[in-house]
């Protein structure tokens, strides 16, 4: 019979319709489960911001100290097992926090530079934090820059005020928390499988099989590029735990295994230790470096 538009509707027609519109309507529904598993899986990290930036917690106790507070800290990078050399560095002194993973031909040279640029910052006025903290890095991008080969790092780092932590990040290192049992990451990776992940393109489960997962959208060096780095202070609190660590161990290690030995390592020597051992038992195929502060 003749269809509405001129032409002829072919028999079954009608059947094929309703089975695409079915197919799209389980499509949009399979895309907002990967849009809700995701939110859930932020859901921390934005109340961990509401509260920086609200500046109090109302699902903790508030004390008041006058007890200054005290961070014991320990750093630790490993080659691996497979690597020809160690293109990570770790940092880890009275006030800075720093890991760096270097890739290209001169790597391991771009990763120490970032984070020796970094060791430059002499006290610094909590109001003054974050501008010292992105003049660094264009520094730091600069000198980066000037080594050549197509060889950049990322490099996530803390600055410790005494009372605030200031936190710059570029790349897929990463930072997390453990605060009150709660563990949630704190940083947000500088990847192409990760915006791809942000926009709904692929699925959690899609990014971790990602051919090109490691490949990073910012990094020091490797481009005339300025990076923009994410920023931030963060108020702490005692018993406060913080974990910067490089791909190799996020990679490597799940981060129950990590979460276990946050809270179940009291000397943060032991810590790192422990996380090294953890990405060495999965086969060690990268470098890896990280860092762990405790508040106290």
């Amino acid at each position: 019979m003749p269809g509405g538009n001129g032409r002829l509707v072919e028999e079954g027609e009608g059947f094929a319709d309703d089975r695409s519109v079915r197919a799209a309507v389980a499509g949009i529904r399979a895309y907002w489960l990967r849009v809700e598993a995701d939110t859930a899986a932020r859901r921390e990290l934005v109340d961990f911001l509401v509260e920086q930036l609200s500046g109090r917690d109302d699902t903790m106790p508030q004390t008041q100290t006058t007890e200054p507070m005290r961070i014991r800290y320990a750093a630790l990078s490993d080659q691996g097992t497979v690597r020809a050399e160690n293109q990570d560095a770790a940092y880890a002194g009275p006030r800075l926090f720093a890991v760096a993973d270097g890739f290209g031909a001169r790597g391991e040279m771009a990763s120490s530079t970032a984070i020796d640029m970094l060791r430059t910052i002499d006290a610094v006025e909590a109001g003054d934090l974050l501008n010292v903290l992105q003049d660094t890095v264009d520094r730091a991008h600069r000198a980066v820059g000037e080594i050549g080969e197509e060889s950049g790092t990322t490099l996530t780092a803390m600055l410790w005020t005494g009372s605030e932590l200031g936190l710059v990040h570029i790349g897929d290192s990463r930072a997390y928390l453990l605060r009150d049992g709660r563990f949630f990451q704190i940083t947000h990776d500088h990847t192409l499988v990760q915006s791809m992940l942000d926009e709904g393109r692929i699925t959690p489960q899609e990014a971790e099989s990602h051919p090109q997962r490691t490949l990073l959208v910012q990094a020091l060096g490797g481009s005339e590029t300025s990076p923009e780095p994410e920023l931030r202070v963060t108020d702490v609190q005692a018993g406060d735990r913080y974990l910067l660590c490089t791909d190799g161990i996020s990679r490597s290690v799940a981060a129950g295994e990590i979460r276990d030995v946050l809270a179940g390592t009291e000397d943060p020597a032991d810590a790192v230790r422990g996380l090294i051992e953890l990405a060495t038992s999965a086969g060690g195929a990268d470098n890896a470096a990280c860092v762990v502060a405790s508040i106290e």
